[in-house]
Protein backbone atom coordinates (compact mmCIF):
# COMPACT_ATOMS: atom_id res chain seq x y z
CA UNK A 1 0.00 0.00 0.00
CA UNK A 2 1.11 4.00 -0.10
CA UNK A 3 2.76 2.22 3.71
CA UNK A 4 6.15 2.37 1.49
CA UNK A 5 7.63 5.34 1.71
CA UNK A 6 7.78 6.72 -2.25
CA UNK A 7 5.30 3.85 -3.75
CA UNK A 8 2.89 5.02 -5.61
CA UNK A 9 -0.65 4.20 -4.55
CA UNK A 10 -2.46 1.32 -5.97
CA UNK A 11 -5.71 1.39 -7.84
CA UNK A 12 -7.98 -1.42 -9.52
CA UNK A 13 -10.45 -0.27 -11.88
CA UNK A 14 -13.42 -2.83 -12.66
CA UNK A 15 -15.77 -2.41 -14.97
CA UNK A 16 -17.30 -4.49 -18.09
CA UNK A 17 -16.76 -1.68 -20.99
CA UNK A 18 -13.08 -1.38 -22.40
CA UNK A 19 -14.71 2.29 -22.84
CA UNK A 20 -15.39 2.94 -19.46
CA UNK A 21 -12.07 1.31 -18.14
CA UNK A 22 -9.88 3.86 -20.78
CA UNK A 23 -11.76 6.81 -19.49
CA UNK A 24 -11.05 6.14 -15.83
CA UNK A 25 -7.48 5.35 -16.75
CA UNK A 26 -7.29 8.81 -18.35
CA UNK A 27 -8.70 9.88 -14.96
CA UNK A 28 -5.75 8.39 -12.38
CA UNK A 29 -3.18 9.25 -15.07
CA UNK A 30 0.18 8.73 -13.06
CA UNK A 31 -1.37 9.68 -9.99
CA UNK A 32 -1.70 5.97 -8.87
CA UNK A 33 0.14 1.98 -10.43
CA UNK A 34 -3.70 0.76 -12.30
CA UNK A 35 -4.96 -2.26 -12.87
CA UNK A 36 -7.76 -3.12 -14.51
CA UNK A 37 -10.74 -5.90 -14.50
CA UNK A 38 -13.32 -6.63 -16.38
CA UNK A 39 -15.47 -8.40 -13.62
CA UNK A 40 -16.37 -8.12 -9.87
CA UNK A 41 -14.72 -11.82 -9.76
CA UNK A 42 -11.91 -10.99 -11.89
CA UNK A 43 -11.34 -8.03 -9.39
CA UNK A 44 -11.80 -10.65 -5.93
CA UNK A 45 -8.56 -12.83 -7.90
CA UNK A 46 -6.79 -9.42 -8.41
CA UNK A 47 -7.30 -8.69 -4.70
CA UNK A 48 -5.84 -12.11 -3.59
CA UNK A 49 -2.95 -11.77 -5.80
CA UNK A 50 -2.07 -8.43 -4.70
CA UNK A 51 -3.94 -5.44 -2.33
CA UNK A 52 -4.72 -2.53 -3.55
CA UNK A 53 -4.98 1.15 -1.79
CA UNK A 54 -8.36 2.26 -3.66
CA UNK A 55 -11.26 0.11 -6.26
CA UNK A 56 -13.03 1.84 -8.54
CA UNK A 57 -16.16 -0.60 -9.85
CA UNK A 58 -19.18 0.06 -11.92
CA UNK A 59 -22.84 -0.54 -9.77
CA UNK A 60 -23.84 -3.00 -12.77
CA UNK A 61 -21.71 -5.49 -13.37
CA UNK A 62 -22.30 -9.58 -15.29
CA UNK A 63 -22.25 -11.95 -12.39
CA UNK A 64 -21.38 -10.09 -8.89
CA UNK A 65 -22.76 -7.08 -8.74
CA UNK A 66 -20.62 -3.30 -7.29
CA UNK A 67 -22.44 -3.84 -4.52
CA UNK A 68 -21.58 -7.53 -3.95
CA UNK A 69 -18.38 -6.60 -4.85
CA UNK A 70 -18.54 -3.71 -2.27
CA UNK A 71 -19.42 -6.06 0.47
CA UNK A 72 -16.59 -9.03 -0.34
CA UNK A 73 -14.13 -6.26 -0.61
CA UNK A 74 -15.00 -4.22 3.16
CA UNK A 75 -15.14 -7.94 4.54
CA UNK A 76 -11.63 -9.32 2.93
CA UNK A 77 -9.84 -5.98 2.44
CA UNK A 78 -10.98 -3.74 5.00
CA UNK A 79 -7.84 -1.15 4.52
CA UNK A 80 -9.11 -0.75 1.05
CA UNK A 81 -11.35 1.68 -0.18
CA UNK A 82 -14.18 1.61 -2.84
CA UNK A 83 -16.12 4.21 -4.99
CA UNK A 84 -18.70 2.93 -7.09
CA UNK A 85 -19.71 4.66 -10.40
CA UNK A 86 -23.53 4.64 -10.94
CA UNK A 87 -25.52 4.36 -14.70
CA UNK A 88 -29.68 5.11 -13.71
CA UNK A 89 -29.46 4.13 -9.86
CA UNK A 90 -31.59 5.10 -7.48
CA UNK A 91 -30.76 7.39 -4.68
CA UNK A 92 -31.77 4.51 -2.55
CA UNK A 93 -28.90 1.98 -4.03
CA UNK A 94 -25.94 4.92 -3.29
CA UNK A 95 -26.72 5.81 0.27
CA UNK A 96 -26.98 2.18 0.84
CA UNK A 97 -23.41 1.68 -0.46
CA UNK A 98 -22.17 4.75 1.65
CA UNK A 99 -24.01 2.32 4.58
CA UNK A 100 -21.82 -0.26 3.55
CA UNK A 101 -18.65 1.76 3.68
CA UNK A 102 -18.11 2.87 0.01
CA UNK A 103 -15.73 5.84 0.24
CA UNK A 104 -17.74 7.67 -2.54
CA UNK A 105 -19.92 7.24 -5.65
CA UNK A 106 -20.19 8.86 -9.04
CA UNK A 107 -22.99 9.32 -11.31
CA UNK A 108 -22.42 7.89 -14.89
CA UNK A 109 -21.96 9.52 -17.87
CA UNK A 110 -18.24 9.77 -15.69
CA UNK A 111 -16.70 13.17 -16.75
CA UNK A 112 -12.86 12.83 -16.76
CA UNK A 113 -12.06 15.89 -14.61
CA UNK A 114 -14.28 14.92 -11.73
CA UNK A 115 -13.75 11.14 -11.63
CA UNK A 116 -9.78 12.69 -11.49
CA UNK A 117 -10.82 15.18 -8.72
CA UNK A 118 -12.64 12.16 -6.60
CA UNK A 119 -9.90 9.59 -7.02
CA UNK A 120 -6.93 11.93 -5.90
CA UNK A 121 -9.29 13.14 -2.93
CA UNK A 122 -9.94 10.01 -2.14
CA UNK A 123 -5.94 8.77 -2.14
CA UNK A 124 -4.64 12.40 -0.60
CA UNK A 125 -7.32 10.89 2.34
CA UNK A 126 -5.64 8.22 2.68
CA UNK A 127 -2.09 9.44 2.60
CA UNK A 128 -2.72 11.96 5.82
CA UNK A 129 -4.88 8.96 7.99
CA UNK A 130 -1.57 7.26 7.14
CA UNK A 131 0.69 9.85 8.14
CA UNK A 132 -1.63 10.18 11.62
CA UNK A 133 -1.09 6.27 12.42
CA UNK A 134 2.63 6.93 11.79
CA UNK A 135 3.05 10.42 14.15
CA UNK A 136 0.93 7.77 17.04
CA UNK A 137 3.25 5.19 16.19
CA UNK A 138 6.33 7.49 17.04
CA UNK A 139 4.54 8.98 20.18
CA UNK A 140 4.13 5.43 21.42
CA UNK A 141 7.20 4.17 20.66
CA UNK A 142 9.04 7.10 22.52
CA UNK A 143 6.54 5.76 25.32
CA UNK A 144 7.56 2.08 25.42
CA UNK A 145 11.46 2.94 25.04
CA UNK A 146 11.09 4.65 28.71
CA UNK A 147 11.54 1.12 29.88
CA UNK A 148 15.13 1.09 28.73
CA UNK A 149 16.50 3.74 30.50
CA UNK A 150 15.71 1.88 34.06
CA UNK A 151 18.15 -1.08 33.16
CA UNK A 152 21.94 -0.49 33.67
CA UNK A 153 22.57 -4.21 31.99
CA UNK A 154 23.53 -3.70 28.50
CA UNK A 155 22.30 -7.15 28.06
CA UNK A 156 18.67 -6.32 29.17
CA UNK A 157 18.37 -3.23 27.24
CA UNK A 158 18.90 -5.29 24.24
CA UNK A 159 16.18 -7.72 25.34
CA UNK A 160 13.91 -4.60 25.81
CA UNK A 161 14.45 -3.05 22.91
CA UNK A 162 13.99 -6.10 20.60
CA UNK A 163 10.43 -6.63 22.65
CA UNK A 164 9.79 -2.93 21.87
CA UNK A 165 10.74 -3.08 17.95
CA UNK A 166 8.54 -6.66 17.64
CA UNK A 167 5.69 -4.69 19.34
CA UNK A 168 5.95 -1.76 17.60
CA UNK A 169 6.31 -2.92 13.73
CA UNK A 170 3.68 -5.91 14.59
CA UNK A 171 6.22 -8.66 14.04
CA UNK A 172 6.73 -12.12 15.74
CA UNK A 173 9.76 -13.50 14.92
CA UNK A 174 13.10 -11.23 16.00
CA UNK A 175 16.56 -12.03 17.56
CA UNK A 176 19.06 -9.67 19.76
CA UNK A 177 22.87 -9.91 19.82
CA UNK A 178 24.87 -8.66 21.93
CA UNK A 179 28.46 -8.73 22.42
CA UNK A 180 30.57 -8.44 25.20
CA UNK A 181 34.27 -6.43 26.13
CA UNK A 182 36.49 -9.50 26.44
CA UNK A 183 36.95 -8.30 30.31
CA UNK A 184 33.16 -8.60 31.27
CA UNK A 185 33.03 -12.18 29.84
CA UNK A 186 30.28 -13.40 27.12
CA UNK A 187 28.46 -13.30 24.27
CA UNK A 188 23.93 -12.63 24.88
CA UNK A 189 21.54 -14.02 22.37
CA UNK A 190 17.62 -13.20 22.56
CA UNK A 191 15.56 -15.27 20.56
CA UNK A 192 11.97 -14.23 20.27
CA UNK A 193 9.35 -16.42 18.12
CA UNK A 194 12.01 -19.61 17.35
CA UNK A 195 10.71 -22.75 18.09
CA UNK A 196 13.09 -25.54 19.19
CA UNK A 197 14.70 -26.93 17.56
CA UNK A 198 15.78 -24.28 15.26
CA UNK A 199 16.22 -22.02 17.91
CA UNK A 200 18.66 -23.66 19.27
CA UNK A 201 20.56 -24.15 16.16
CA UNK A 202 20.36 -20.49 15.02
CA UNK A 203 21.51 -19.55 19.09
CA UNK A 204 24.38 -22.02 18.38
CA UNK A 205 25.35 -20.58 15.24
CA UNK A 206 25.60 -17.11 16.39
CA UNK A 207 27.10 -17.57 19.33
CA UNK A 208 29.69 -19.62 17.50
CA UNK A 209 30.18 -16.84 15.13
CA UNK A 210 32.41 -13.98 15.11
CA UNK A 211 31.79 -10.66 17.22
CA UNK A 212 29.27 -8.44 15.15
CA UNK A 213 30.91 -5.45 13.57
CA UNK A 214 28.79 -2.67 14.83
CA UNK A 215 30.37 0.15 13.26
CA UNK A 216 30.42 -1.45 9.77
CA UNK A 217 26.51 -0.63 10.35
CA UNK A 218 25.81 3.14 11.02
CA UNK A 219 22.46 2.91 10.89
CA UNK A 220 19.24 0.62 10.40
CA UNK A 221 18.66 -1.26 7.08
CA UNK A 222 17.58 -4.16 5.46
CA UNK A 223 20.08 -6.69 4.37
CA UNK A 224 19.51 -8.74 1.42
CA UNK A 225 23.20 -10.57 1.66
CA UNK A 226 26.30 -10.61 3.79
CA UNK A 227 27.69 -12.95 6.64
CA UNK A 228 25.32 -12.05 9.25
CA UNK A 229 22.47 -12.91 6.91
CA UNK A 230 24.35 -16.18 5.51
CA UNK A 231 24.74 -17.32 9.23
CA UNK A 232 21.38 -17.23 9.55
CA UNK A 233 20.44 -18.93 6.75
CA UNK A 234 22.79 -21.58 7.77
CA UNK A 235 21.45 -22.03 10.70
CA UNK A 236 18.13 -22.83 8.53
CA UNK A 237 16.26 -20.11 8.72
CA UNK A 238 14.90 -18.36 5.06
CA UNK A 239 14.22 -14.92 6.03
CA UNK A 240 14.78 -13.50 2.64
CA UNK A 241 15.51 -10.18 4.15
CA UNK A 242 15.94 -9.03 7.65
CA UNK A 243 15.93 -5.19 9.05
CA UNK A 244 19.51 -4.93 11.15
CA UNK A 245 18.76 -2.31 13.75
CA UNK A 246 22.79 -2.20 15.42
CA UNK A 247 22.76 -0.46 19.00
CA UNK A 248 26.53 0.84 19.45
CA UNK A 249 28.00 0.23 22.89
CA UNK A 250 31.68 1.01 23.62
CA UNK A 251 34.87 -0.43 22.22
CA UNK A 252 34.44 -4.10 20.93
CA UNK A 253 30.77 -3.82 22.89
CA UNK A 254 27.96 -3.49 20.59
CA UNK A 255 25.00 -5.32 19.30
CA UNK A 256 22.49 -6.12 16.62
CA UNK A 257 18.49 -6.50 16.67
CA UNK A 258 17.41 -8.71 13.33
CA UNK A 259 13.61 -9.18 11.97
CA UNK A 260 13.31 -11.39 9.10
CA UNK A 261 11.04 -9.71 6.78
CA UNK A 262 7.57 -11.70 5.97
CA UNK A 263 5.30 -11.27 3.68
CA UNK A 264 4.36 -7.56 4.58
CA UNK A 265 7.71 -6.18 3.24
CA UNK A 266 9.34 -3.34 5.58
CA UNK A 267 9.06 -0.02 4.07
CA UNK A 268 10.41 3.51 5.29
CA UNK A 269 8.58 4.04 8.06
CA UNK A 270 9.58 0.90 9.84
CA UNK A 271 12.87 1.81 9.56
CA UNK A 272 12.06 4.93 10.88
CA UNK A 273 10.79 3.82 13.84
CA UNK A 274 14.07 1.28 14.13
CA UNK A 275 16.18 4.33 14.37
CA UNK A 276 14.14 5.49 17.36
CA UNK A 277 14.18 2.30 18.98
CA UNK A 278 18.05 2.16 18.29
CA UNK A 279 18.79 5.85 19.71
CA UNK A 280 16.79 5.28 22.94
CA UNK A 281 18.88 1.79 23.41
CA UNK A 282 22.17 3.32 22.41
CA UNK A 283 21.33 6.41 24.93
CA UNK A 284 20.43 3.78 27.47
CA UNK A 285 23.80 1.71 26.79
CA UNK A 286 25.87 4.81 27.22
CA UNK A 287 24.45 5.57 30.49
CA UNK A 288 24.28 2.15 32.00
CA UNK A 289 28.35 1.68 30.85
CA UNK A 290 29.26 5.22 32.73
CA UNK A 291 27.18 4.23 35.70
CA UNK A 292 29.61 0.82 36.18
CA UNK A 293 32.65 2.39 35.44
CA UNK A 294 32.23 5.72 37.25
CA UNK A 295 34.69 6.47 40.66
CA UNK A 296 33.80 4.78 43.80
CA UNK A 297 32.40 8.08 46.02
CA UNK A 298 35.47 8.76 48.51
CA UNK A 299 32.94 9.45 51.59
CA UNK A 300 32.05 6.16 53.84
CA UNK A 301 28.95 4.56 52.50
CA UNK A 302 26.19 4.07 55.20
CA UNK A 303 25.27 0.96 53.30
CA UNK A 304 26.19 -1.65 51.53
CA UNK A 305 27.22 -0.82 47.85
CA UNK A 306 23.71 -0.95 45.15
CA UNK A 307 24.74 -3.95 43.17
CA UNK A 308 23.85 -4.80 39.53
CA UNK A 309 21.31 -7.73 38.88
CA UNK A 310 22.47 -9.70 35.75
CA UNK A 311 19.27 -10.61 33.49
CA UNK A 312 18.53 -13.55 33.97
CA UNK A 313 17.49 -15.82 31.08
CA UNK A 314 14.40 -17.91 30.67
CA UNK A 315 15.24 -21.55 30.41
CA UNK A 316 16.97 -23.10 26.97
CA UNK A 317 13.82 -25.02 26.44
CA UNK A 318 11.75 -22.25 26.12
CA UNK A 319 10.95 -20.44 22.71
CA UNK A 320 12.10 -17.32 23.47
CA UNK A 321 15.34 -17.77 25.41
CA UNK A 322 18.44 -16.21 25.87
CA UNK A 323 21.93 -17.94 25.91
CA UNK A 324 25.44 -17.05 26.91
CA UNK A 325 28.99 -18.21 26.07
CA UNK A 326 32.60 -17.74 27.12
CA UNK A 327 34.05 -18.69 23.23
CA UNK A 328 36.37 -16.12 22.19
CA UNK A 329 35.44 -14.59 19.09
CA UNK A 330 38.89 -12.78 17.45
CA UNK A 331 37.90 -10.84 14.46
CA UNK A 332 34.60 -8.85 12.79
CA UNK A 333 32.10 -9.88 10.34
Amino acid sequence: FMDEGSARPRVLIVDDTRFDREVALDAIGDAAQVETAGSAEDALVALRRAPVDLVLTDLHLPGLSGIELLSRVRADHPDTDVILIRAHASVDSAVQALRMGAADYLNKPVHVDELALVVRRTLERRRLQAENVHLRDLLATVEDCRALAASLEPAEIHTIALDVLLARLGRAQGLAIFHRAANLGSDDVVLRGWQEPGAESLRAALIGEKPIDVEAMPQPSVLEGGPLLETVRDAGVQPGRMLAVPIHGRASEGGVLLLPESERRFGDKDLEIARLVAAHAQAAIQHALSSTTSPAPTTPATSSPRSTTRFVAPSATAPNSRCSSSTSIASSW
